[in-house]
């Protein structure tokens, strides 16, 4: 039997929406953080929990942030695992964002945009997610949403091929960048064949209805006949061109578009994620912050933890995260003072460190709030 989580992309009836939910959040002088819109229909989940996630502490201090946290997390079971059953879990990118106006209460207005995704891939959101905000500052309505929810879901993934993770694996690692390319071709040949085949069928359609007026009146068979036989040979004649060659690119990517607002955003999608690999996170940026000087063995004000500190006081930090990781401890990352989004960027690498990108331990990603 194969495991679904093998796969290195994402399956089944998620390539029916590329977005399940859009999400708007915005700061109420007298009534504080509360859920304004939930598009198409509602999550499920508590409305204040979602807006108190939309709109960190400390939003109004700055111009922009960007957080993520998932939704419909399951708690593993004795045996640490976690079911399937149920709701997927969904990954939530969020933009938050501050206007400052004099004229109204408080000096600024807050208003936060997400978007709800089976995609671990969501970073490729950032960019419509920081138009469509913008538009709905211009025009707040529901509307505003609704035309993004169209956009993202028109976005075209159907010639993106599912790689295994041994795949993924040898894409990820390999110096070339044309590596699984007859994997595109095939699926982009199949796409333009149907595209073709769906075209002669409405000149042919088109075609049969013109020779049917014609005959209606006139009843003449050989007339009727040299229609049939013209629209025949003219739907053999484009049958057999050919779209122009996408070969040559570089397939660690699949590369595609979203039109928003008359808009054309390139959005690039990688195809050398791992299973608990979210988000476009920073692993060097984590190891630099905390693979500071190894820490004092007296003084330095830090209990010691034998199951923790494998070597004692002198255990590097990255060591005694690893730790903590692998023995589910609850691991809190501080960032006074700092954007949600960098604290988001610590455990999302987190999460990939300690289960090796999903291919050593799985289920980080349930117990996870970035």
């Amino acid at each position: 039997m194969t495991d679904p989580s093998e796969s290195g992309g994402d399956t089944g009836e998620q390539s029916q929406l590329n977005v399940e939910y859009i999400l708007l959040a915005e700061f109420d002088i007298d009534r504080g953080a509360i859920l304004k819109h939930q598009y198409p229909r509602p999550t499920g989940a508590d409305d204040s929990h979602l807006a108190e996630l939309m709109l960190p502490d400390g939003a109004h201090a700055r111009e922009s942030d960007w957080t993520m946290f998932f939704l419909n997390q399951k708690a593993p079971d004795e045996t640490g695992k976690v079911t399937q059953d149920g709701q997927p879990l969904l990954y939530v990118l969020n933009l938050v964002r501050t206007k400052h106006d004099k004229e109204v209460r408080r000096g600024a207005i807050v208003k936060a945009m997400a978007v709800c995704t089976r995609h671990r891939f969501i970073h490729i959101y950032q960019a419509i997610l920081m138009l469509a905000l913008e538009n709905y500052y211009r025009s707040p309505t529901v509307d505003t949403l609704a035309e993004l929810f169209t956009s993202v879901n028109a976005m075209d993934l159907t010639c993106m091929p599912q790689l295994s993770r041994h795949e993924t694996t040898i894409l990820r690692f390999s110096d070339d960048q044309n590596m699984f390319e007859e994997r595109f071709i095939e699926l982009e040949d199949e796409k333009k064949m149907l595209e073709s085949l769906t075209r002669d069928s409405e000149r042919l359609e088109i075609a049969q209805d013109s020779a049917l007026a014609e005959l209606a009146p006139s009843n003449d068979e050989s007339s009727g006949t040299s229609a049939r036989r013209g629209t025949v040979s003219d739907t053999t004649a484009s049958g057999r061109m050919r779209m122009p060659s996408t070969r040559n690119k570089d397939r660690r990517f699949f590369d595609t578009e979203i039109v928003y607002s008359g808009v054309k955003l390139p959005i690039r999608v990688p195809m050398t994620v791992y299973p608990e690999e979210i988000s476009d996170f920073s692993l060097i940026q984590l190891l630099t912050t905390f693979a500071g000087s190894l820490p004092t063995p007296s003084g330095s004000g830090r209990a010691s933890h034998p199951h923790l500190d494998s070597s004692g006081q002198y255990t590097h930090p990255i060591i005694l995260l690893m730790n903590g990781l692998l023995t589910q401890k609850r691991v809190i990352f501080l960032g006074h003072g700092k954007p949600a989004g960098e604290v988001a960027n610590y455990v999302l690498a987190a999460v990939a460190l300690g289960s090796g990108g999903g291919g050593v331990l799985r289920g980080f990603a349930n117990r996870a709030f970035p």
